[in-house]
């Protein structure tokens, strides 16, 4: 199967064009475990490019991405525009029996030469190794462990959105779909605060008064694990805007013992 999608960003073309997106595309046509190169099965945008969850790659990684998705993009452009009898569909095929090890024939070994079908897959061994590293994961993942921790990461963007934070690894396509007002981005973030309608409306107030704002924080440090002052205030409507008060309020619990502070944030010590 090969999919053609049209952008001028070299990082989104890598993505698309590896193993990764691949196995996505064939789980969600229904297609994982069975013959993968059929044809007549349906990219569907909505249930597949939608619902992709794109890395969240360093600057290095996108650049590594995009550099070697514009040479594979390159490389097939000329010689599909060289040689007449050459066509994607043509190219493909040639590189699954050379990734199987099929032999050739005497055909199909001309325009295995001609098709430059050796650097093509090459490319995409590249490829597939640089999205892997983005995503953080091993490069040797089955099919099944691909699609397994895309679908988790799928779930955990999802979660992300419902409390108000958005990964902007698309910006355009995000922000026009979700109608979102941006509040605040700082250099090289991964993430930024966002006015999600649902989200926003669903977020308590951080309170007001002393009392209630321990409260508050003593809550939030219930559910286990180690917060930072800004991870708590994001939960709340008025977002990093309390992210001082709550600061205050977490080393007024550490001096009365209930709270440990960590180098990666604050934790309950005991029940409180």
């Amino acid at each position: 199967m090969v999919i053609a999608v049209a952008l001028d960003d070299g990082f989104s073309l890598g993505v698309l064009s590896s193993r990764a997106h691949l196995e996505w595309t064939y789980a969600n046509c229904g297609l994982l475990g069975v013959a993968k190169f059929e044809q007549g099965h349906r990219y569907t945008k909505s249930k597949i490019f939608d619902r992709f969850p794109f890395p969240a790659a360093s600057p290095a990684q996108r650049n590594g991405i995009g550099e070697i998705a514009e040479e594979l993009d390159a490389t097939r452009k000329k010689v599909i525009a060289g040689h007449h009898d050459l066509t994607l569909t043509t190219l493909y095929n040639l590189r699954e029996k050379l990734v199987k090890g099929h032999a050739f024939t005497a055909k199909e070994e001309d325009q295995r030469m001609r098709g430059r079908v050796d650097i093509i897959a090459e490319l995409h061994d590249r490829l597939d190794t640089a999205v892997a590293e983005a995503y953080g994961w091993p490069a040797n993942l089955s099919d099944e462990e691909i699609v397994t921790r895309l679908v988790a990461l799928n779930a955990e963007r999802a979660a992300e959105e419902r409390r108000g934070i958005v990964r902007w690894l698309r910006p355009e396509y995000q922000q026009k779909k979700a109608g979102v007002a941006i509040i605040e981005k700082k250099p090289d973030a991964e993430q930024i605060e966002a006015l999600l309608p649902d989200a926003k409306a669903q977020k308590p107030s951080f309170p007001r008064d002393a009392i209630g704002q321990t409260a508050a924080v003593l809550t939030e440090l219930r559910a286990g694990g180690s917060y930072s002052a800004e991870t708590i205030a994001i939960r709340f409507r008025q977002g990093r805007k309390v992210a001082n008060r709550i600061e205050a309020t977490l080393q007024a619990l550490v001096r009365l013992g209930y709270v440990s502070q960590e180098p990666g944030g604050y934790r309950l010590r005991r029940a409180a």
